[in-house]
């Protein structure tokens, strides 16, 4: 578990840094996250994967900073219901938090949200499944 603090990975030559921020709550719970603090000690043009729970963080923090290529996050798990159509699900989660689930992009960062396996207070899921996302990174150079 990171709280506050970052991880180093090394592949022969290469490295990337996973950065592991606390809870980014929303107001009145407290919001732990301190990415200043786990950022300490990463050379700014790392490579660099950032752990929040909240995709909250990253819409109102994160992808401004433009110093981080990829957040994770969860929490939302999408409502745990959708509505399908023609193959594409859409989550009223949206409109409480407009990341709910999937891919999203600003400028060069990216953020993915996961929406989960498991369930919160109500024990089902309808048109939402379980999520277990497998990443590959690719190296390419950079101009």
């Amino acid at each position: 578990m990171l709280n506050n603090e970052h991880a180093k990975l090394n592949s022969k030559t290469d490295s990337i840094y996973i950065v592991g921020v606390e809870n980014w709550g929303h107001p009145p719970f407290p919001q732990y996250a301190n990415v200043e603090k786990a950022l300490a000690g990463v050379p700014k043009n790392a490579f660099k994967i950032l752990l929040t729970h909240d995709p909250a963080h990253w819409d109102e923090v994160i992808k401004y900073t433009g110093d981080i290529a990829l957040t994770l996050s969860g929490h939302t798990h999408g409502l745990q219901w959708g509505i399908m159509r023609a193959g594409i699900t859409f989550s009223l989660g949206y409109l409480a938090r407009h990341n709910w689930g999937g891919l999203y992009k600003f400028n060069d960062s990216f953020l993915y949200v996961n929406t989960g396996l498991g369930t919160v207070g109500i024990p089902w899921r309808i048109n939402m499944p379980a999520e277990i996302t497998v990443f590959t990174l690719k190296r390419v150079e950079v101009d």
